[in-house]
Order: structure tokens, then C-alpha cells, then sequence
């Protein structure tokens, strides 16, 4: 719940089993890819990125990718 009473519980589960490994990357103006949004070297108010890239690696499927196109 996104705006939850101060005095009720939070509710943890698993939503995903056999999860290896999750890394996200940012593709920048220059069609570099970045670890991290903001990249250090680029100013907080410089935009969105390009594209995002979400990689999952599940222990029983292997390697998950998915590419997003990012509106200009």
C-alpha cells in the first residue's frame, strides 16, 4: 500500500523464487550504457535516458532480458 497508516504492519513475500542476479543499465545521449541514472558525470536535470535495460537471472530459466525504449 503506497500510503499506508504509520501504525499497520508491513506484509513481506516472495514474489519470485531462484533469483541470481537483477542489474539494470541506462542508455545515455551519447549510446554509451550506464550503471547508474544519473550518471556521475551528468547533471541531475539532464533528462531521461535513452533506453533502460532490466537483465534477471533465475536459477531455473536462465538469463531474462528486457529492452524499454524511453520517450525523448
Amino acid at each position: 500500500v503506497l500510503d499506508r497508516a504509520q501504525d499497520s504492519e508491513p506484509l513481506d513475500r516472495d514474489l519470485l523464487e531462484g533469483v541470481e542476479s537483477l542489474e539494470l543499465r541506462w542508455l545515455d545521449a551519447d549510446g554509451d550504457w550506464q550503471p547508474q541514472w544519473p550518471p556521475p558525470n551528468v547533471p541531475e536535470n539532464a533528462g531521461l535516458p535513452r533506453a533502460a535495460e532490466v537483465e534477471l537471472r533465475l536459477a531455473d530459466r536462465g538469463e531474462l532480458r528486457w529492452l524499454f525504449r524511453l520517450p525523448e
